[in-house]
């Protein structure tokens, strides 16, 4: 099964769904067989599997009952099968702020959006204090 977004500004909502649900399969079949997703913190999951089984680590240990936040603050489309999207996000327990930046490429296959690849960048502390106010 793969993503149900019939436009590309779900993606994100979709994400989130499936982060506060903690359900890896949910979360990783919003991204192609193919995607790279780079972690903040230097680390690189090459693809579906990938993605799907550390995710699936994360949502039974330490990010276990964690929500997330999700905001675009631009949208980009390339052309009608691609979309570049830019996001302020954030995950943790309580009140939730936004601490990571996020460039997600999408693309559109049978009538679907879903993430080519996906980079996740740490906020600076200026960054921070700009979108959490």
């Amino acid at each position: 099964m793969g993503s149900t977004a019939k436009n590309a500004q779900d993606i994100p909502e979709l994400l989130r769904q499936a982060w506060d649900a903690g359900d890896a399969e949910a979360y990783g079949n919003l991204f192609t067989e193919e995607a790279p997703y780079v972690v903040f913190r230097g680390d690189v999951l090459l693809g579906r599997d990938q993605i799907r089984e550390a995710h699936h680590g994360l949502f039974t240990t330490s990010a276990k009952g964690t929500k997330l936040i999700a905001k675009v603050l631009q949208s980009t489309m390339i052309d009608e099968g691609t979309c570049v999207l830019l996001t302020i996000g954030g995950i943790g327990r309580g009140e939730l702020v936004y601490d990571k930046f996020q460039t997600l490429t999408l693309i559109r296959r049978d009538g679907h959006w879903l993430v080519a690849a996906f980079q996740n960048t740490e906020m600076s502390a200026r960054s921070q204090e700009q979108y959490n106010n």
